[in-house]
């Protein structure tokens, strides 16, 4: 089977969704960062690609794609929705050597992390990728550039004290099979499919 672009194979990753008037919220805050951090310091995530990430894949068949819906489909069923609320801002690895700026994710009631460890175990016969860390729901929101020594020393600063973020709930009602498509101009994502959690 191939898709419209005529590839036998494409890289996969399973996400969950942010709201919309969540990510604007997210990206007022991204902007009061900013303004302290030294410039072009951070390549900020674009807004529509805001997303939790639940299991990366790497690149899957896409004769796969069907019978791996039909899965997020059986699994998402079993769960109902769920709040998640955003916490304070994070650096990976650490605040001392900056690479990945996320957001952090209070799972409110629990579901977030028994979702995550199913959908990882029902899916765990397809892809190149099987992450091996222990689940820590955040959301990129931006990557920090090679910066020289200097200009890294003041972001540091920055990070070890940064403003502090609202905290803001939201509602988390479905979760999607999604292609990434690298291109000179960035990664692009497409929706292969969209699996509701019981109830909605």
């Amino acid at each position: 089977m191939k898709n419209e672009h005529n590839e036998t194979e494409c890289r996969a990753f399973i996400a969950l969704p942010i709201p919309d008037d969540i990510i604007r919220k997210l990206n007022k805050s991204a902007d009061a960062l900013n303004k302290l951090l030294p410039p072009r310091a951070v390549r900020w995530t674009p807004p529509e690609q805001l997303h939790l990430t639940l299991r990366f894949m790497g690149r899957i068949k896409t004769e796969d794609i069907e019978p791996l819906q039909q899965t997020l489909r059986n699994t998402c069923a079993e769960f109902n929705p769920f709040i998640l609320e955003t916490t304070s801002w994070g650096c990976f690895p650490g605040a001392h050597k900056p690479r990945v700026l996320w957001i952090g994710l209070d799972d409110v009631t629990g579901i977030l992390g028994r979702l995550q460890t199913q959908i990882s175990s029902a899916t765990a016969g397809w892809g190149e990728h099987n992450e091996q860390k222990k689940f820590h729901p955040h959301l990129t929101i931006g990557r920090f550039r090679n910066l020289p020594p200097h200009v890294l020393n003041q972001a540091r600063e920055i990070l070890r004290n940064p403003p502090s973020l609202t905290r803001h709930q939201f509602a988390a009602n479905e979760i999607r099979l999604m292609r990434s498509r690298l291109t000179p101009q960035g990664a692009i994502h497409d929706i292969l499919g969209s699996f509701p959690l019981a109830g909605v």
